[in-house]
């Protein structure tokens, strides 16, 4: 009654994201549940997995469980007890945070950008786009160039994204390539046709050349 036995599913992601735990092999899995943030144990199955999941396990991703050769009954139920008890919470997270950070899931999208000739198309900024932006402009990576490099609140954001919209000195502009917004452009205009640009971009789509 506590089992319930999937095969051959057509969801298999939803699966992993509502799962607490896994036992699986290594291989291109490992990718797929680092993506959903999936804490896992791991057998090697075939010899070309053996580097990939070691390197995991070395830098706290996964549990690697050794080779399907081995009697693996002993070593599950190790594993189990392990993540059950006092501290097992403090372990999961701490793999699934590392998992997260491996994998974003957001190969395509750089994959599609990086191939793709199409310009980069430019357009005027909307009260949605505020809250795609705000992380973009909190990001460590973006903040590290900035006059104001101290993170912003989401109200604070709001309130001055709102205010740019309104503001006819300033032209707030969008980005985007292949269909998907990539960065933001600011001119703050002054007199004699000169203005200040800003410029930042989704910091997940760097060295791409969208700048």
């Amino acid at each position: 009654p506590n089992v319930r036995f999937h095969r051959q599913v057509a969801n298999m992601a939803e699966l992993m994201a509502a799962a607490d735990f896994s036992f699986g092999a290594g291989g291109t899995s490992n990718w797929e549940r680092c993506c959903v943030g999936l804490p896992s144990a791991v057998t090697v199955i075939a010899a070309n997995q053996s580097k990939t999941t070691r390197d995991l396990a070395a830098n706290g991703v996964l549990l690697a469980l050794g080779t399907a050769a081995e009697d693996g009954t002993a070593r599950f139920r190790v594993v189990l007890e392990t993540v059950l008890g006092m501290h097992g919470r403090e372990q999961l997270h701490a793999l699934q945070s590392a998992s997260l950070a491996l994998v974003d899931g957001r190969g395509a999208d750089r994959v599609a950008l990086s191939m793709s000739d199409e310009p980069v198309q430019v357009r005027h900024a909307t009260v949605e786009d505020a809250d795609t932006v705000w992380p973009w402009r909190n990001h460590t990576r973006t903040r590290q160039d900035s006059l104001n490099k101290n993170m912003v609140t989401h109200a604070e954001h709001l309130a001055w994204w709102n205010h740019s919209l309104n503001d006819l000195s300033r032209v707030l502009l969008i980005g985007s390539r292949c269909s998907l917004d990539v960065g933001v452009l600011r001119y703050d205009l002054g007199g004699k046709g000169e203005a200040v640009v800003s410029v930042y971009l989704d910091p997940d789509l760097f060295r791409l050349g969208l700048g």
